[in-house]
């Protein structure tokens, strides 16, 4: 249970709560001996006993203890009492991000502000990093500011409870388990795969859309679609909800590729690239940002080179199964991610067939059509597809999503998904089919101006892809395209039914349609809404 005010533990004696948690609660303490108070961070008991998560709160303080910058909140010391694992470190009289963005800023920031505040934030990490150390939790509620009113705010990064040392890859938790915030972690760390700088550089970036706009990059409630999203589809664009932050977006897009090596190469970079375009500041010299490591820059003084490219736009695909903050990766199927892009025209990926074995290219192969519960591993065979859409592929705009898929009759081929720049037109979203051979199928035209995207995971156990799209509010259900392998291509389903939602996959490893219809009595707005399940029976899906 919390602590009392007044009480002694381990020592310290306690003023009041700061704040609770899933793992415990934060204290401000007085120090035994010295005459200065403390935040002192208590494990619950069933926590303190867990072998797991007792040894990564014990790497914590060893980790963050060796960290000494002006932006890091410092660690002084860690033990137990009676059963309970502590830290005390630095107390922070101020406020964390997420609950200025709350009280203060719900519609974001100053374009000013969030400046300083990232290239704070990206110093203390550069400075981790080269220390060895990764925060893997980068957010708004983890960076905290004292002074906020002042000409000179400070700014803190704080809670490294998950940091790890930079190549340790077998991670703290189990190897079933992946720890951060979903809203905020790099596609690597929602994959489990090897992570440098770049993840917290990717984390950085979605805490600065965040502060810029005040919602997230992805803001779903579900966590499962929070990673698709991650994975699968391009980053909103900055300028949409900010006009008068668009010339940001190329910074902010670059520090969100879906790949590292497509990123800055340190956070401090993309703060200062991204610095460099802020209004009244393209065009100024990056010699004029040399400063000490560490030292606050200010939103002037911050100059980086300015960006010729746009990253390119990859896709990844996941199905999991998630928690509030740890993705429990165990219940996973199949998990996917497309290979780095080969430096021609043409990328390997692998097809599948169910074998003992597996021989063959190391690229990660993509799920099977028929997601098959197995433990066998797969034989693993070679097809080249083409990167990018043929010119005569009848379809225009930029690829947002890519998927290799394994056809039943006509085998492997990559499905790219396009969005016109005019997305008001009905014909906005574009499917396109491309085979080994650089040949396209016939091309699917959607309306899909607010978004185009495939579902996670994209197959179910009937061997059907799943294709989400928006036509009309975005706060509605997307609308759902199912495409059904046939001897010559695919049939499509579902296109036409504009109140229809996506549920599952269930038990049986099956997605559900939920069709929703309304009478219109004595109007549409006051009229009764009715529901019906559409299941697939082998050729349709019906109620």
């Amino acid at each position: 249970m919390p602590l009392r005010i007044g009480e002694t533990f381990a020592g310290y004696r306690v003023l009041r709560l700061l704040g609770s948690g899933g793992m415990g609660e934060v204290y401000l303490v007085q120090h035994p001996r010295l005459p200065r108070q403390e935040a002192l961070k208590v494990l619950r008991a069933d926590i303190s006993s867990d072998a797991s998560f007792r040894d990564r709160f014990i790497r914590e303080a060893d980790l963050a203890a060796g960290l000494r910058h002006p932006h890091i909140v410092g660690v002084h010391d860690r033990g137990e009492h009676e059963g309970q694992l502590w830290i005390s470190m630095d107390y922070i009289d101020g406020t964390d991000l997420g609950q200025l963005l709350e009280q203060r800023y719900p519609a974001g920031m100053p374009v000013e502000l969030v400046l300083l505040i990232a290239n704070a934030v990206a110093s203390a990490l550069d400075y981790a990093h080269k220390k060895g150390l990764l925060h893997r939790d980068v957010k708004p509620a983890n960076i905290l500011v004292a002074d906020l009113d002042t000409d000179d705010p400070n700014i803190y990064l704080t809670d490294f409870g998950i940091a790890r040392p930079l190549d340790d890859t077998n991670g703290l938790t189990t190897t079933n388990m992946t720890v951060g915030t979903v809203a905020y972690a790099a596609p690597e760390q929602l994959m489990g795969e090897p992570m440098d700088g770049q993840a917290d550089e990717y984390a950085l970036a979605a805490t600065t859309y965040n502060l810029l706009t005040g919602t997230q990059l992805f803001p779903y409630s579900n966590p499962a679609v929070v990673i698709s999203r991650h994975l699968n589809s391009t980053p909103p664009a900055l300028g949409d909800c900010r006009p008068d932050c668009a010339r940001l977006d190329d910074a902010l897009q670059k520090a969100l590729a879906k790949f590292p090596a497509d990123r800055f190469a340190s956070c401090s970079a993309f703060t200062q690239a991204l610095t460099a375009a802020s209004p009244g500041q393209a065009g100024a010299s990056a010699n004029a940002t040399t400063q000490a490591a560490g030292q606050p820059r200010s939103p002037a003084s911050a100059i980086g080179g300015e960006l010729t490219t746009k990253p390119a736009h990859r896709s990844r695909v996941v199905l999991s199964a998630v928690g509030v903050i740890i993705v429990v990766i165990g219940v996973i199927a199949v998990l996917w991610r497309p290979s780095q892009p080969a430096q021609s025209n043409t990328a390997v990926i692998a097809s599948r067939t169910d074998s003992t074995t597996t021989t063959g290219t190391t690229t990660p192969p993509p799920p099977p059509p028929v997601a098959t519960t197995t433990t066998r591993a797969p034989t693993v065979t070679e097809a080249v597809l083409p990167v990018h859409p043929p010119a005569n592929s009848g379809c225009t705009g930029s690829v947002t999503a890519h998927y290799d898929f394994q056809h039943p009759q006509l085998g492997p081929m990559r499905i790219f998904l396009l969005l016109g720049e005019n997305r008001v037109r009905m014909d906005s979203g574009c499917v396109s089919v491309v085979l080994p051979s650089g040949d396209a199928l016939s091309p699917i035209s959607l309306d899909a101006g607010l978004g185009l995207g495939f579902a996670a995971p994209p197959t179910d156990a009937t061997g059907n892809l799943f294709i989400e799209f928006r036509s009309m509010s975005a706060h509605a259900p997307p609308q759902v395209l199912v495409l059904v392998p046939t001897a010559s291509g695919f049939d499509q389903l579902g296109r036409d039914l504009i109140d229809v939602e996506l549920v599952g996959p269930g038990a049986d490893g099956k997605y559900q349609l939920r069709h929703s219809m309304n009478d219109c009595t004595p109007s549409c707005a006051e009229g009764t809404w009715t529901h019906e399940t559409l299941r697939w029976n082998g050729s349709d899906y019906v109620a």
